[in-house]
């Protein structure tokens, strides 16, 4: 009977300890959670933005080049100018 009780109080007394601790280190916790949080924000929306504001690049589509021999360079930026026109229509 004796072990049952000291056993509980010990249990207890070791629960009411670990409780304490979480409860001081609480604040901690959550600070560093709503630190880490703003740091993976910022930077995700660094990462989002990149791409945005950075200057666009010329594609560089000046240049056509065709397998077939016989057809003329100048006829392809004529078809696809006509094709563009044909789609805004």
């Amino acid at each position: 009977m004796e072990s049952k009780n000291f056993d509980s109080l010990w249990q207890e007394a070791e629960v009411n300890r670990m409780a304490k601790e979480l409860v001081r280190e609480y604040p901690r916790w959550r600070r560093r959670r709503r630190t880490a949080t703003a740091v993976v924000s910022v930077a995700l929306v660094a990462v989002l933005m990149v791409p945005v504001l950075l200057p666009r690049a010329d594609k560089g589509y000046d240049l056509i080049c065709c397998n077939r021999s016989g057809i003329d360079a100048e006829q392809w930026p004529a078809l696809a100018s006509d094709l563009l026109i044909e789609s805004a229509l």
